[in-house]
């Protein structure tokens, strides 16, 4: 073999590896160009995803306005039982001690339960009273109620004739709502 034969074996394989590496050059970037068009489909169907989600959050927002507002309104008073939760149990006891002319026949007062169906306001405290005394002293004692207790709601009320002229026996029964334990953070 002479220089000639050589030189065209050196040619052709130097011709070879060219090819060779151009069809790998090739194939790299048709996977990249693959990758890109897979990346940017990802990207518009996560970004429709994206708006919809701030769609359905935006009319989230407006529908829960009157409730959030609502909510905002009572939280203050609500955060307070939920430090303490006896506090309520402890308010409603000295809301009764201001009505000395009322004779209690019973005052007791359940333990936490639990609300399944409720996020925020999840437990609730049951305080029972059984009185006797002037009309309208009972009547004060539930303004008195509706009035340092306004996160309560009267569950049972019964009302009969009392033993003389002007005086009533009354069974009382109050539930105090307490906050979850865990509360959600307050988002700006």
């Amino acid at each position: 073999m002479n220089a000639k034969h050589i030189a065209c074996v050196l040619l052709f394989a130097v011709i070879i590896g060219l090819a060779q590496g151009t069809m790998m050059l090739n194939q790299r970037m048709i996977t990249a160009r693959d990758a890109a068009e897979d990346a940017r489909s990802h990207h518009d169907s996560a970004s429709a995803k994206l708006s919809m989600s701030q769609i359905l959050y935006e009319k989230a927002r407006t529908d829960t306005a009157a409730n959030r507002k609502y909510f905002d309104m009572w939280r203050q008073k609500l955060e307070m039982t939920a430090a303490d939760p006896g506090a309520a149990k402890n308010e409603f006891s000295r809301m009764l001690k201001r009505f000395p002319t009322l004779v209690q026949f019973m005052n007791q007062t359940s333990a936490a339960v639990e609300i399944k169906d409720m996020t925020y306001v999840n437990r609730r405290i049951t305080s029972s009273v059984k009185l006797e005394g002037d009309a309208e002293k009972a009547i004060q004692l539930l303004s008195s109620i509706e009035r340092e207790l306004p996160t309560s709601r009267i569950s049972s009320l019964e009302i009969r004739k009392g033993q003389r002229g002007n005086s009533i026996e009354m069974d009382l029964s109050i539930e105090s709502p307490l906050l979850s334990t865990a509360a959600p953070d307050k988002k700006p």
